[in-house]
């Protein structure tokens, strides 16, 4: 699959599971993959140090991907539109 498609197909997941996200995760990974921001800017825009924005997100995709498989999405072929 072209690197763009997965990308656009992955923004997609990302924005259907953000409401069950926890805040401040759903406010880092808009951020970061919605809004393409380095990780420093999301610190900056949030007010916290980089290293926390690496852990929020670290956290947030492990709670993204727990929502994935408990809908039986484990790859982006298995993602509808």
């Amino acid at each position: 699959m072209d690197v763009v498609i997965e990308r656009c197909i992955l923004r997609q997941m990302i924005k259907r599971y953000l409401p069950q996200l926890r805040p401040r995760h759903r406010e880092a990974i808009e951020l970061y993959f919605i809004e393409d921001l380095f990780q420093w800017q999301v610190a900056k825009r949030m007010g916290i140090s980089q290293p926390a924005v690496a852990f929020l997100l670290s956290r947030a995709r492990v709670a993204l991907k727990e929502l994935f498989v408990a809908d039986g999405i484990t790859s982006i072929q298995d993602f509808e539109l």
